[in-house]
């Protein structure tokens, strides 16, 4: 997200399309409000307590787990994965009428130094960074789809993950992830 790039800092990892797309969850939501929540499972968003806490963490994912998948998607390369554009092929079934899919590139093994504000002199590491992602609004049955990876993308620590939801409640339906390199 780039709303905190104002604070004579910018995160090398925002983008105003995660702004956007973190606009929908609020609205989605109910919150009312911009921020970064601790956790969100399938539209529960857990507070600081209930995120850090195990037995609160697993068993909303187990009920999560629980729900039985009602679309199934599959993703994988169309083109070799150190590639730009790197081509994603795509299948789903069972995806209600009107939902979308989401295909995002995700890096791990990220850290930036923090310059100014609340985490000023901090070195912050990242786990599946959104380093670009798209979304298909028709077609959802089978197709490709497009995604400019940065410059200093590592393609060993990098990820698909695609899902299916609905894109006003944003209810996933069904989701995959899949290493970008094998």
């Amino acid at each position: 997200m780039d709303y905190w790039n104002y604070l004579d800092w910018v995160d090398e990892f925002s983008d105003p399309a995660y702004t956007d797309r973190q606009e929908r969850f609020a609205e989605a939501l109910g919150s009312g409000s911009l921020y970064t929540p601790e956790l969100v499972v399938n539209r529960t968003e857990l507070s600081y307590a209930q995120a850090t806490s195990v037995g609160a963490v697993t068993g909303i994912i187990d009920d999560f787990l629980g729900v039985e998948v009602q679309t199934s998607v599959t993703v994988w390369l169309g083109s070799a994965a150190g590639a730009s554009p790197i081509v994603v092929e795509y299948m789903t079934d069972g995806a209600p009428a009107g939902a979308e899919l989401t295909v995002i590139l995700v890096e791990g093994g990220l850290s930036n130094e923090v310059t100014s504000g609340e985490n000023q002199g901090e070195t912050l590491g990242h786990e599946n960074v959104a380093r670009a992602f798209t979304t298909v609004v028709a077609g959802l049955e089978s197709g490709q789809v497009e995604l400019v990876p940065p410059d200093d993308l590592v393609v060993e620590n990098a990820r698909l993950i695609a899902f299916v939801q609905d894109p006003i409640t944003l209810e996933y339906f069904g989701a995959t992830g899949t290493p970008l390199a094998e």
